[in-house]
């Protein structure tokens, strides 16, 4: 993160170059998939999942209940995946022609992001046979930090035995794709970090006041960098991180499942404020809008509503999760131990939002007391 913040600090060009071999590095990531899946189909000449509506409908994973609200609380997973997008906004000014090309870009790129996740989802049903997966969900050997790694391990030896390789060279075809997985996500989770550096912090500062951020924290440097609020930044992640993992009692995944978790309600949660923002922002008609994109009212009080009740319910759901899931236990398995899980997978997701908030409230009576 340090090395990062370092970099991201001299300018956007970094930021480009970094973001457009990630941005190679994931599209390459899907081809593999989705043409080493329909490979596998074509020659075994049927999935290895069936496909009929019920696998449309319900989970095989062991640990999804399937009620409501684990159900809803999936949707910011589902917000997350398909999201991200609206990161970028921040480099709108060094965009050519914005006005015409940046909104292409946003919808061209949003149009991949759900037509390749979804593609994406269907084809590793097409070599992988998820039945034979619970033992290892079950017994937490595959988690959201291990599962991207078997998924292309699965994937390369179904490609080698398909290609007719003996299953010493299936098996070297797939650690040679479990590894091509790491160094893509890799270089993903950089250029994202490369963006989130730097984007949100930089809309946020050019959006606000300058005498609204105490000291140098409004301040951006010649290369129009707020150089001195991303390290800032990074000291306070660096602390977030770091106290989650002394505190984390369930092992390396069971603190991925909590930065994952804060990480998807950190990131959706601010949707929120901002189509309120955009509600209210339509319909001031004293504010000059050069380019409208929804100019029908009933359109925009529709995605409105739409977007906070699937957004706002997604986030609720998956607040509580923890706590319901604990309820749900057996008494004689509400011990201390997941009682503590419990406590520190909910303070983890709210705490952020909750802090900040409060931070934020304070820096602007601050604001307003010196301004009146």
């Amino acid at each position: 993160m340090a090395v990062i913040t370092f970099m991201v600090s001299k300018g956007v060009e970094t930021i480009k170059k970094f973001t457009s071999i990630a941005g190679i590095a994931v599209l390459s990531l899907n081809v593999i998939l989705i043409l080493g899946a329909v490979l596998v189909l074509v020659v075994n000449g049927h999935p290895a999942t069936p496909i009929n509506l019920a696998a449309f409908t319900s989970s095989p994973n062991p640990t999804f209940d399937g009620s409501i609200v684990a159900f809803i609380a999936f949707l910011v997973f589902a917000v997350f995946a398909y999201g991200g997008v609206e990161s970028i906004v921040g480099l709108v000014d060094q965009t050519h022609e914005p006005a015409k090309n940046f909104p292409r870009g946003i919808i061209t790129s949003a149009l991949i992001i759900a037509v390749g996740y979804s593609v994406a989802i269907l084809s590793v049903g097409f070599f992988v046979d998820y039945s034979q997966w619970i033992p290892a969900i079950k017994d937490g050997s595959m988690n959201l930090g291990t599962v991207p790694y078997m998924l292309l391990q699965n994937l390369g030896e179904a490609v080698g035995h398909a290609l007719g390789l003996s299953t010493s060279g299936a098996d070297m075809l797939g650690g040679i794709f479990a590894r091509y997985i790491g160094l893509s996500m890799l270089l993903a989770y950089m250029g994202a970090y490369f963006t989130l550096t730097y984007s949100p912090i930089k809309q946020l500062i050019t959006g606000t006041p300058e005498k609204l951020w105490p000291g140098k924290l409004g301040k951006l440097d010649e290369e129009g960098m707020p150089k001195f609020a991303m390290w800032i930044q990074f000291a306070i992640v660096t602390f977030i991180i770091v106290l989650n993992f002394l505190t984390s009692q369930g092992g390396a995944s069971q603190f991925f499942l909590i930065l994952t978790y804060m990480a998807n309600v950190s990131m959706t949660l601010p949707y929120l404020f901002i189509v309120i923002a955009f509600w209210y922002f339509k319909k001031n008609k004293n504010i000059a809008k050069p380019i409208e994109f929804f100019k029908s009212n009933f359109v925009v009080n529709f995605l409105t509503i739409l977007v906070l009740v699937v957004v706002g319910g997604a986030n609720f759901f998956t607040i509580i999760q923890p706590i319901v899931n604990y309820v749900q236990l057996p008494a004689v398995d509400q011990t201390a131990k997941a009682l503590s899980e419990m406590l520190t997978s909910f303070i983890s997701m709210i705490g952020g939002p909750l802090i900040f908030g409060i931070i934020a409230y304070f820096m602007m009576r601050n604001y307003k007391k010196k301004n009146n």
